[in-house]
């Protein structure tokens, strides 16, 4: 009787002990623990769509930032200017004016930045830049594209209000070959 009653003691500890070794490996180890874990939030959807303005709409001259290409504007999350392409989307940066010149828009592709009697033409479909220096005595009248208007006041005092001509003088951007 000794001997079965050993014998199911022994069964009843070898069941205990598997039954403890299947818990113990169930639980996470020490390791496992220390181990940082990843945690993704997903992305809220916006409710609104991204901003941009349109750069240089000036009703007196005409002229915008608008080209045959592309449009000049300023978007959302970027500093300064940027250029981007109708075809595919894509936007460049334009690159900063000088100190204290100015960026005017062209009504085209073409980005008029000027200071004093010097105007930089940077055209964003290739990225080049052209100079234009108006001659002395000169008035900058407006920039379409690619081609400067300057003028040349007179100013007469013939008569009890004096009078004023304006003489034209247009100089175009030269195009590379």
């Amino acid at each position: 009787m000794r001997s079965r009653r050993g014998a199911g003691l022994r069964v009843a500890v070898a069941v205990s002990m598997a039954l403890s070794a299947v818990t113990l490996s169930a639980l996470p180890s020490a390791s496992a623990a220390d181990t940082p874990q990843e945690t993704v939030v997903p992305a809220t959807l916006r409710t609104a769509h991204e901003s941009a303005s349109l750069f240089y709409a000036d009703t007196q001259s005409g002229t915008d930032g608008a080209g045959a290409q592309g449009v000049f504007h300023s978007l959302e999350g970027h500093t300064g200017l940027v250029w981007t392409r109708y075809a595919d989307g894509s936007s460049t940066p334009v690159p900063a004016a000088p100190d204290g010149a100015s960026n005017r828009g062209t009504g085209s592709d073409v980005l008029a930045q000027v200071k004093g009697s010097r105007i930089d033409l940077w055209d964003a479909t290739d990225g080049s830049t052209h100079t234009v220096q108006l001659p002395e005595g000169q008035q900058l009248l407006g920039v379409y594209g690619t081609t400067v208007v300057s003028f040349r006041a007179r100013w007469t005092t013939a008569g009890p209000r004096g009078s004023s001509t304006c003489s034209p003088r247009i100089r175009t951007a030269p195009r590379a070959m």
